[in-house]
């Protein structure tokens, strides 16, 4: 009987061991991707010019965009992805790809905002600087 205890015990404690295991090798996810100044992103409309990205798939996929796209084209790219945008002033520059982040960026006088983030960080969020004619945006799948 104490021999049976002590194997169910063990094979409860590697039984806990490798859940744990195989749940730390899951939420790794894969490394990040980043293209400066020559990426390709499919949704961003033909105008957008000097495109950066970061992203990463799997679990925990992320995704970073920066790039120069005129007014009217980002509002037109907002209708299409349902971006609630509205104008803000004095908003701070946002974090994004470390490559491009300006600790010293001043702050974004004029832009329209709009994200959309659950309890656990899932979502986007959409800056663009209105007198630059820059993007910065960002999603999670958390």
């Amino acid at each position: 009987m104490k021999r049976i205890f002590i194997v169910a015990a063990v094979g409860l404690f590697l039984g806990i061991c490798g859940f744990f295991l195989l749940a730390v090798i899951g939420m790794r996810g894969e490394p990040f991707q980043t293209t400066i100044g020559t990426a390709s992103v499919d949704w961003l409309p033909p105008s957008s010019n000097n495109v950066s990205q970061m992203k990463r798939d799997g679990f925990g996929a992320i995704e970073y965009v920066e790039c120069t796209i005129p007014e009217a084209d980002f509002v037109m790219l907002a209708e299409k992805k349902k971006w609630p945008i509205k104008e803000e002033v004095d908003v701070l520059s946002p974090l994004g790809i470390p490559a491009l982040f300006n600790a010293d960026a001043p702050v974004i006088r004029r832009a329209f905002k709009t994200e959309s983030y659950a309890a656990n960080g899932r979502g986007y969020g959409v800056v663009y600087d209105r007198d630059s004619q820059r993007m910065y945006y960002n999603w999670s799948s958390r």
